[in-house]
């Protein structure tokens, strides 16, 4: 009984550390590029006090993805100049 449960408990801890490995991508992910922004978007939530927070909140993410949009597209338009004047020389 007692090796029964020494085994199954080292079956979870396999079982844990195989799912921290594959999770480790998605968390770098999330604190890269998710965290940051909706932390700041709570942290403005908190300071304004909206009647509406959860749509606050909303409008405060969409803002911030449109401006990441517009600056992605200001840096391909660069790109895509900087490879044109490149070509002209």
């Amino acid at each position: 009984m007692k090796h029964e449960a020494e085994k199954l408990e080292k079956i979870r801890q396999q079982e844990r550390d195989l799912l921290d490995t594959r999770s480790q991508p998605i968390r770098q992910y999330l604190m890269d590029n998710v965290v940051p922004q909706l932390t700041q978007g709570l942290i403005d939530v908190c300071k304004s006090a909206p009647d509406e927070p959860l749509e606050f909140l909303a409008e405060y993410l969409l803002k911030k993805a449109d401006e990441l949009d517009e600056r992605r597209a200001k840096e391909r338009q660069q790109e895509i100049e900087a490879k044109l004047n490149k070509r002209r020389l």
